[in-house]
């Protein structure tokens, strides 16, 4: 009786800890985690729980911006292969979303990404691609003035295009400092989206000769997330080079 006792005892002070351990992270904790560290089997995991998700257009723009994400930590590896089948998952999402509601404005803007990258992996679809890709940051633009999706891939899309096909980096950076403006700064250390933007705003201070300014939203990321691997290794050091 005695040890039946202790052993509800140390059941009952042991649980709530065993409970907490075992807690299944959730598709925000795994991608910022994979968004931080660049590694593509937790982006994987989050596309596969999102998908386990009810359909909606809410759940097609988390898939899309999450697949998209993924292609993104694909291109900073030495094989870009596998950025495909990404790509497609999230056209495909964003397309529907369009098809629904044509004035999406985040929809367009991620697609706008979406086929820059696209001209990325294939160079040859760069004539096609490009005007198409153009559109979409067009009306992202037009529909979602202040929709920090919309306007950070906008900004991203003017900042990566060629100055003789329609880039403009001074006009991305104030797209993207308007864009880092309108997130919500109290979760903005837990939010991918937001330490994106920084990354995107950052390279366009550098693009536009502002390097010191560059170092100082860079930092401004790694107070944020002392761990940001691409802001820590490579974008920060590359200031000095």
């Amino acid at each position: 009786m005695k040890n039946l006792f202790k052993l509800l005892l140390l059941s009952a002070f042991y649980f709530p800890v065993l409970k907490a351990q075992d807690t299944i992270p959730t598709h925000e904790e795994i991608t910022l985690e994979a968004y931080l560290k660049n590694d593509l089997s937790l982006w994987d995991q989050a596309i596969e729980q999102i998908k386990t998700l009810p359909p909606s257009l809410e759940r097609s723009l988390l898939l899309a911006e999450t697949a998209y994400g993924a292609a993104g930590t694909v291109f900073s590896e030495e094989d870009r292969t596998p950025a495909a089948a990404y790509l497609e998952i999230a056209q495909q999402e964003l397309e529907a979303i369009l098809e629904e509601d044509k004035q999406h404005a985040s929809a367009h803007g991620l697609l706008s990404g979406v086929l820059g990258m696209c001209i990325a992996l294939d160079p040859n679809q760069g004539m096609r691609l490009g005007q198409l890709s153009g559109r979409h940051a067009n009306k992202a633009l037009r529909f979602g003035s202040e929709d920090p999706t919309a306007l950070r891939e906008a900004g991203g899309q003017l900042l990566y295009t060629p100055v003789q096909w329609g880039g403009d980096p001074e006009e991305g950076l104030e797209l993207l400092q308007r864009a880092e403006s309108l997130y919500d700064k109290t979760l903005a250390g837990k939010d991918w989206r937001y330490l994106n933007t920084l990354t995107l705003l950052g390279q366009a201070l550098s693009m536009t000769e502002q390097k010191e300014a560059a170092r100082s939203v860079y930092l401004r990321a790694l107070a944020l997330q002392p761990d940001f691997t691409y802001v820590k290794y490579y974008l920060l050091p590359a200031l000095d080079q």
